[in-house]
């Protein structure tokens, strides 16, 4: 792991104790860890599934829906935006 020193406000390291208090993380670096995880996650799928992404798949939707198929499944455990930032098509 690498190591990334910050500095955090008193009221923000206290929200830190209580997470480990309450036992939802074992110590204040699984907790900083955790909680960057998640909205890591969320802020690149919000940033993937931007206009033009949403736009694209608009119209491919409509060019199956013309041809008379039934709807596009894609099935895997990865999100869209994970599939996107992987460069797949």
């Amino acid at each position: 792991m690498t190591v990334i020193p910050i500095r955090l406000t008193k009221k923000d390291a206290r929200k830190l104790d209580l997470l480990v208090k309450l036992g939802i993380y074992e110590n204040r670096s699984e907790a900083i860890r955790g909680i960057l995880h998640a909205e890591a996650d969320t802020r690149i799928a919000n940033y993937m599934l931007n206009e033009r992404v949403l736009r694209a798949l608009d119209q491919l939707l409509e060019y199956d829906r013309r041809r008379a198929k039934s709807p596009i499944y894609i099935q895997t455990k990865k999100t869209a935006a994970e599939l996107v930032a992987e460069g797949r098509k």
